[in-house]
């Protein structure tokens, strides 16, 4: 169709003043050539998440396509950074993805990611946004569900071993903290919380994370402060903290009784065993997939979060409660 040069102009002078921005999931469904197009999602990720969700997300990604439950997509990666938000926003957009998957970490990650909602398809892991569908756990659940193990164990000092500082703009590590605590309190339980003093706003590596473990196990030895049984947010600080132990002749679980929440792959490697509260990776990386095809193959409608189940994994760090019911709860 022809537009008058007077019109073309007018419309994008339109354009300019409204600050729109082409519908990118709509602008590349089709090459013009009559071939079949390949979407093309940026997945938004925060070096602090870890890159093994990314290899599920690719495996899953096939399998789904091969059994005809999802569309075929090429994947892409872009690192996220709290400190490049614009600029990794604005590549995005410019380069005209379809959609994107985002593991946001901080408060002000998240914020950004629901600017930029209604210019692209987003799906959101990790925690529940109000205008982007999620695939996430129930953290709050997550925590209380380590304080009940220990309470059915007989437990009655514990302690929880965040890795974040007090006042962090993390709200997982928050939730799972108010989770524990509230169900201590329900159960009658001393609980003390304790926090990375020394961590700057930033992403730790996996030795950073380690050293952390063995430095808090340390501190609890020193000050003679040991509790009955510690819940540890980090499978990786958590082997930190089984290493110092161990070294200094503490005998877990006879001593102490440790849980972490994670990568069961991590606390499975340890000896012994660290029991779980799992992280369903599996499971959010194939609902993430889904419901990113879902978005593609209707633009108009919005798919539901979806909250995934955890569980327990049981090993000889925390052994099975007496009465203990075994299902997901979330």
């Amino acid at each position: 169709m022809r537009i008058a040069p007077n019109t073309a102009q007018k419309v994008m002078q339109v354009v300019q003043e409204l600050g729109y921005i082409p519908n990118v999931s709509a602008k590349k469904l089709t090459n013009g050539s009559g071939e079949t197009f390949v979407p093309e999602i940026a997945v938004m990720w925060a070096p602090k998440v870890g890159s093994a969700f990314l290899e599920l997300l690719v495996r899953n990604t096939m399998d789904l396509v091969e059994r005809g439950q999802a569309m075929e997509m090429r994947l892409t990666v872009s690192p996220f950074r709290i400190s490049q938000l614009e600029t990794t926003g604005a590549d995005i957009l410019s380069r005209s993805y379809n959609g994107a998957i985002a593991s946001p970490y901080f408060e002000e990650e998240y914020q950004y990611i629901q600017r930029i909602a209604a210019k692209i398809p987003i799906v959101v892991l990790h925690r529940p946004t109000e205008l982007c569908p999620s695939v996430a756990v129930d953290n709050y659940d997550c925590g209380a569900l380590a304080a009940r193990v220990f309470a059915m164990r007989g437990h009655r000092r514990v302690a929880i071993l965040c890795a974040d500082r007090v006042g962090t703009d993390i709200r997982q590590t928050d939730h799972r903290l108010t989770g524990f605590r509230d169900v201590c309190q329900e159960k009658g339980m001393e609980c003390q919380a304790m926090f990375n003093p020394y961590r700057e706003r930033k992403a730790l590596t996996t030795a950073e994370l380690s050293a952390f473990g063995r430095q808090m196990a340390l501190d609890y030895l020193s000050r003679d402060a040991l509790p009955d049984a510690i819940f540890i947010q980090s499978d990786v600080i958590a082997a930190g903290f089984l290493n110092s132990l161990q070294v200094e002749g503490v005998r877990v679980p006879e001593d102490i009784e440790i849980i972490t929440y994670g990568d069961d792959r991590v606390a499975a490697a340890c000896y012994p065993g660290i029991t779980t509260v799992d992280y369903p990776s599996e499971a959010i990386a194939r609902h993430a997939i889904q419901m990113m095809s879902d978005m593609l193959l209707n633009p108009f409608s919005r798919p539901a979060s979806v909250s995934v189940k955890t569980r327990v994994t049981f090993r000889r760090s925390c052994p099975m409660p007496e009465g203990w019911i075994d299902e997901p709860v979330g």
